[in-house]
Formats: C-alpha cells, structure tokens, sequence
C-alpha cells in the first residue's frame, strides 16, 4: 500500500483531476468485441491466500476496487470520498452504492473484512494495535479498521506516517460467502463473487481462462467495453509468436528478445519494477502442511555458511551475464533499490548511497577465496564432497536460461557441480517458495512503489518473502535482524526525506552484507500489441490488464 509519497491533498486532487480529464477525453466508449491475449496464469484466486501479483491480474478484471490503479496512478471507483482528521492518523472512507452480480450490495463490511484478512507483519505495522492483532495480542474489536455503517468504514494508524497511501486499491470481500465457500474459495467461477468489469465464466488450469463483461459493474457504461476476453497461458516464446502473428491473439504481456526481433514494430519496453536474485533457504526448513519439517541438514549447513553464498555471488558477472540472457530489456544490479528514486526527482537512490558490498562485475579470485573458506569451515577437501544443492526456479526459457548459465559459471570459476535445476510450472513454484521447499531459489521481487522502503520491507522479521506462515504455522525467518527492522519500521514515521532514505540505506546494506539474497538483475521487459487492439496501457509499477478504455476492431 505504498506508492511515492504525497500528500493526501495533492494526491486526491490529482486522482480527481486525472479521472474527470479521462472520463472527459474518451466518454462513453463502444462495445468492441472479443480480446484474446497471452499472460501468466494465476496462481490461486482465492483473495485470502493470493500472495503473488500473477493473480492480480484476474482480481483487477473481476473485481471492483476502493481505488484503481491505472497507468501511473489511481482513481476513486468505489471511494465516494475519504476524510481525513487534523492528525492524518484517521481517514474515514464513504463507498458508492454497487453490487455483486448476484444484485447483493457491496458493503463498507466488506472492505474491512479485506483489510483484516490481507494483514501482514508487513501492512500491519500501519494501523492502531495492527502488530499486536497479528501477534495474537488483542481482538478484531481493538483493530483501527472498522465499519461505522453500510457506507461507511474507518481506518486508523498507529502514528501518523511518511508513506501511508490513502488511496486504497482493496477489493471488497463478503465475509458470509468466505466463510460459505471455505477451502474452495476461488477454485472454479462458481467459487469466485464478482463485482468488477468482467465475470471469469471458466478455467481449464494450464491452459485458458475466459471472461465475460459484468453489465452489473458500477463503471459498466463507459469503461471496459471490450465484451468478451480469453486469456491464453503459454511459456513457450515461439508458440506464443506463432499465435500472434496468426492472427489469434492480439496482446502478449511479456515477450522475449527473439520476439522482439521479429516483430519490431508491435513490441514495447516496460522498464519493470521487480528485482530478481539468489535467495537461500539457511533454515533448512520446510512447511509440509501442518507443520515445519527438516531439509537435508548437509545441504543446509552449506547454504548457512555465509563463504558459500559469498563465493557464489562473487563468480557471477552480471554486467556480461544479463545482457547476453535478457537482451536489452533487462539492466544488471548489484544492489536492491536499483531503479528508486533518490533524495531528489532527479537522482537515483543508488547514486545518493553507493554499495560496494556485491561487485556487478564479480571477482573470480575472491570467488574462489571465499569458497576455499566455506570448505575449511564445513570440513569438506574439495568442492566434489559437496551435497547436491536443487536450484528451483520457473519452467519458462528466459529463467531456464538464466539458471543454466549461472550454473556453468559455478562449474567454470568454482569447480561446482553440485547444484541441479528444478524446473517447476510457475504456480508450483511459487508454492514451494511459500512453503519454503527450496535450497536456492531465484526470486522475484515486485513493488508498486517508487521508494526504497517498498523493497526493503519484504524482508523484516514476518514480512511477506522473509517469512512464511500457513494455516497457522509457527514463522520461520530466513533472515531476522533487530537492527533491520527497527530501521525499515523507524523511516515510515521519518517525514524528512533524507534522513528516511539515509536510514533505508543502511538497512539495505545489513540485507546486502547477509548474502540471504543476492540481487542479480532489475527487470524490463517487451510487450506485444497488434494493431486491432488500441487504448491498452501497461504500466511498470502497477499490476493489471488495463484495457479500462481500450477497443477492439472486429
């Protein structure tokens, strides 16, 4: 819920502003037909459980929204108005009279009921006695999220803070149908409440997904007039292109540089705003359903040995690896706020607080310096005694590629071949990095905000990456530091921008010099758009298929 930090005046000015010159610019848009397009499919549609923004993509068609993001900013499509008390530490939200598409209302009830249910160490430290709701310390009925009537709900922070976005882009969710549904919430179209744009009407897992439009949804009658949408799920770059240049579908989310190469003049760049890297289960722990159980302590040991990372990060050339992998979609990092504005609008926060911790170029003989230590320290002779270490990442070219390049680097500077990819389908992936049922795993990490806290924030103590926690687990931290977090935390309530940014920099250097995780490329990517399909808009900080005004010609 962090965006660049504004005001509240401002910011609701500009939303105000933005949605009447839009409304203004494009009126009430025809009906155009039907959409086909490739993405990702989603992980789970259950709005409880979804942790990952691949199932953003379907919440943003299918449900309405207090605010909706939409290219670069928000606008109010269910908030009628927020009122703010003298101390910004009380917003009171008033909602527009809309319904599911079973004709029951949405409800100020509904969006607290989401609130409640998506807090997190890391969104709980927001609100009045968040923290302590989190930890079992106190009841719902002590939460400063709360429901004053149909219409109207409140929401009251712990202090008044730097980063507090009160432009909510929460979806209403009725607790009744919850709580009806169960464990099924969201498994088929029947086990979904519809209120937004468009109705998902079916589900053929691994293969397709198709909507059509909701005529009940509140901005029905002038936005998102495309009647019908198939949405294709492929990883394969070359059926994807085939599909395209057939005529059959008219938008690819991401494509790759072959595709690019060939079709030149239908792809865009997205700068991207996800950071990808090396991250290491030291635990040795995993969750198997009920409970957390032990890895394979040898494989452990190696990864908790903090020369093993150092020597794995240290052999890798990013600034040659990347560019060869991605093409010139995607930049090298050797650091976590790589693309953040700095404490001015015109520099970078990687410039204003330089690191050196990780060399973008590596350093083959400290490489093998480091990995001489981890050996001395773990008892092993050479690098042939090692365990077999599993690299799980994403079944698709481009993650496949990257993970056998970077293991034939460990082989050529280090000797290593100990460490075997496991390819998995993208939602089984993410599972077994939410269960923590890896070794390595090369993560992905999106923001919606341009601040260096945004990123830093997924790795304190019970934050969304550093920890998991499942059907009432204990948490287990792959990376715990008190400094960290009172550092991440302490900035949310530093309104001075330098010294903010000052205290983020130090935090971000404590993460840097663990090697829990070890940035290795801040992400682009093309996007593919044939000439029927006019008005789209992909915005790299925000997650959706913003066809809001888009046509299609049939």
């Amino acid at each position: 819920m962090m965006k660049r930090v504004l005001s509240l005046v401002m910011a609701l000015a500009m939303i105000f502003t933005a949605a009447a010159a839009m409304a203004e610019s494009t009126g009430t848009v025809e009906g155009s037909g039907s959409l086909t397009f490739v993405s990702t499919e989603p992980n789970t549609l259950n709005m409880i459980q979804s942790a990952s923004n691949l199932d953003a993509d379907v919440f943003y068609l299918t449900s309405a929204m207090l605010y909706r993001p939409y290219n670069g900013s928000s606008y109010p499509e269910l908030a009628e108005s927020c009122v703010v008390n003298e101390t910004n530490t009380v917003y009171t939200y008033t909602i527009k009279d809309a319904v599911y598409t079973d004709g029951s209302k949405i409800t100020a009830a509904d969006f607290v009921y989401y609130l409640i249910n998506k807090l997190d160490a890391t969104s709980a430290v927001y609100y009045k006695n968040g923290v302590k709701y989190v930890n079992g310390e106190c009841t719902v009925a002590d939460l400063g999220i709360y429901a004053v009537d149909e219409k109207t709900f409140v929401v009251e922070l712990e202090a008044a803070t730097a980063d507090f976005d009160p432009q909510l882009e929460i979806y209403p969710l009725n607790q009744a149908f919850v709580e009806a549904k169960g464990d099924a919430l969201g498994g088929t179209p029947a086990d979904m409440m519809y209120s937004g744009p468009y109705v998902l009407t079916e589900w053929v897992y691994g293969s397709y997904l198709t909507f059509t439009k909701n005529p009940t949804y509140i901005n029905a009658a002038d936005s998102f007039q495309i009647k019908d949408l198939k949405m294709i799920h492929s990883v394969d770059e070359s059926g994807r292109y085939a599909m395209f240049a057939a005529g059959e579908v008219d938008l690819m989310v991401t494509v790759g540089e072959s595709t690019v190469e060939q079709i030149p003049d239908k792809c865009h760049y997205n700068p991207g705003s996800a950071i990808q890297g090396l991250e290491f289960n030291t635990k040795g722990m995993y969750f198997d359903g009920s409970t957390f159980a032990p890895r394979d302590p040898a494989v452990t040991a190696v990864l908790a040995n903090k020369n093993f990372r150092m020597a794995l990060s240290y052999a890798i050339n990013r600034d040659l690896i990347v560019p060869v992998v991605n093409g010139s979609g995607t930049a090298s990092t050797r650091v976590i706020n790589a693309d953040v504005v700095g404490n001015t609008a015109d520099s970078k926060f990687v410039d204003d607080y330089p690191s050196t911790v990780i060399p973008g170029a590596g350093d083959e003989a400290l490489a093998k310096e480091y990995m001489e230590k981890a050996l001395a320290e773990l008892g092993y002779k050479s690098v042939s005694e090692l365990p077999t270490i599993k690299y799980l990442t994403f079944d698709s070219n481009m993650y496949r590629l990257t993970a056998e390049v970077l293991q034939s680097e460990w082989k050529r500077v280090l000797g290593l071949e100990c460490i075997q990819i496991e390819l998995k389908p993208v939602s089984d992936a993410v599972m077994s990095m939410v269960f923590m049922d890896y070794d390595i795993y090369y993560q992905s990490l999106t923001s919606t905000a341009d601040a260096p806290r945004s990123f830093l924030e997924f790795w304190i103590t019970g934050g969304s990456v550093s920890d998991v926690m499942q059907a009432g687990a204990p948490f287990s931290s792959i990376y715990s530091d008190p400094k960290f977090d009172e550092l991440v935390k302490n900035a949310m309530y530093e309104f001075d921008p330098v010294k903010r940014n000052a205290m983020m920099a130090e935090a971000e250097q404590l993460l840097l010099e663990s090697y829990i995780f070890v940035p290795i490329q801040w992400n682009g990517n093309y996007y593919a758009v044939s000439d029927r399909l006019q008005g789209y808009v992909q915005n790299e900080s925000q997650d959706g298929i913003m066809i809001n005004y888009a046509t299609v010609t049939e």
